[in-house]
């Protein structure tokens, strides 16, 4: 685990305009969950879990940015390589760079694939029924 952890760091640095390190890590777990009713239902699994991850400074002064990337899977062999991890948060960190205020208007907005993410899963709980039915939705008033 130290070993993906420097490597991952080290490609991280390696990047033109990356400037510091936030940090890196590498872990592993094993996790297990037993499930039992009051109709005799008895489950249980047990299942592990990797992640590598490295965060980035790029840039100088008032002038700094950071980004991260990465990998988390059940199966170890499934991971992204550590130097890819490092390569991307500071590829993203240093494409931060020299960001500016878009002019006041309408405009396109193209979001990150994380981002993406993030706003889909608001967006399915809000129109999720028990949101709705116990009226926490923020879509209330528009459904």
């Amino acid at each position: 685990l130290k070993e993906a952890a420097l490597a991952a760091e080290a490609a991280a640095l390696a990047v033109n305009g990356v400037t510091n390190s936030s940090g890196s890590s590498a872990s592993a777990g094993l996790g297990g969950l037993v499930l039992a009713t009051s109709h005799g239902f008895v489950g249980q699994y047990v299942a592990s879990r990797f992640s590598r991850s490295t965060s980035v400074i790029a840039g100088q002064g008032t002038a700094m940015e950071r980004d991260y990337e990465f990998s988390s899977r059940q199966h170890f062999a499934d991971l992204d390589a550590p130097e890819e991890i490092g390569r991307k948060a500071g590829e993203r960190a240093v494409r931060r760079l020299g960001a500016r205020k878009a002019a006041t208007g309408p405009v396109d907005v193209v979001f990150d694939p994380r981002v993406a993410r993030g706003i889909a899963g608001h967006l399915a709980g809000a129109i999720n029924g028990a949101a709705v039915a116990r009226k926490t939705s923020f879509l209330r008033d528009m459904m």
